[in-house]
């Protein structure tokens, strides 16, 4: 669902399907849609999907993102990641700072 995120757009009508990695797609459904994205990980798991699913709807498009994933992908775009490395040095000199009281 990260992809569903970095891929909102408000001027269209947009229907996401989040798969379970199994491979269980509904073809019949998305044969009758005109645009199909195929947006899995972009690690071996992810391509092979993608192949499997590709296969199946030929007038799909594929995207990938820059990252290994699109959760990864997601925290780069909004520098999530950063954020966190911060807190996690404030929160690590607050902690170490702390003293016993006897």
């Amino acid at each position: 669902m990260s992809f569903a995120v970095l891929d909102r757009n408000d001027s269209r009508r947009t229907i996401y399907i989040s798969t379970d990695g199994a491979g269980q797609v509904p073809n019949e459904f998305l044969q009758q849609s005109q645009d199909v994205v195929v947006a899995y990980d972009n690690d071996i798991a992810g391509k092979l999907m993608a192949q499997r699913v590709l296969s199946q709807l030929p007038n799909a498009v594929r995207k990938l993102p820059k990252a290994i994933d699109w959760n990864e992908e997601l925290v780069n775009r909004f520098n999530w990641g950063r954020t966190s490395e911060a807190a996690m040095k404030y929160n690590k000199r607050k902690f170490c700072s702390f003293q016993w009281l006897r």
